[in-house]
């Protein structure tokens, strides 16, 4: 399905329990959609349990290039449209590469439209040190201020962390 987002058509596909929690897939540069969508994948087994929704950001896959100037900014503008434009009040986000990124900085200006935060891959302006002989690599922490959610992530023998502004007791300990 394609919508009018922010003068733009946005492709979508919309799928699952219309009325369960919905989850909002958001791809990395440069791929689309589809990365979400292999046979068994994330989209798929999620279906089952909650609302899916996996989109093209503007400029990339099937969704229209616009002014052809992009930013975060605009990438969040458009994804409050988007969850309006599918009547989505909150959601959980999941964010790979430049997905978490807007997934991020989604939650920091929308804290109120956030279940909870999936970031992969990716970065924050904000970071916290992480040593490489980290014992829990999968830490994940919580901030005071707004809830966001970040995880450091073992990548090619170091750590890329992400985090709040302040380090918090974990909450989760992914492996």
């Amino acid at each position: 399905m394609k919508a009018a987002i922010n003068n733009v058509l946005l492709r979508y596909v919309d799928i699952g329990i219309p009325n369960a929690t919905p989850v909002i897939f958001i791809h990395g540069f440069p791929f689309s959609h589809r990365m979400w969508m292999f046979p068994g994948g994330q989209t798929e087994v999620l279906s089952g349990t909650n609302r899916v929704i996996a989109y093209d950001v503007r400029g990339h896959g099937e969704s229209e290039v616009g002014t052809g100037h992009y930013s975060i900014e605009f990438f969040v503008d458009d994804l409050i449209a988007l969850m309006d434009h599918l009547a989505i009040h909150k959601a959980i986000l999941c964010g790979l590469s430049m997905g978490g990124y807007i997934a991020l900085r989604f939650s920091e200006r929308h804290p109120e439209r956030v279940l909870g935060l999936i970031l992969c891959d990716t970065k924050s302006r904000q970071t916290i040190g992480c040593r490489q002989t980290d014992p829990k690599p999968h830490r994940t922490y919580r901030s005071p201020v707004d809830l966001r959610i970040a995880a450091c992530v073992g990548i090619a023998n170091r750590y890329d962390c992400m985090a709040a502004e302040h380090q918090m007791p974990d909450i989760d300990h992914g492996g």
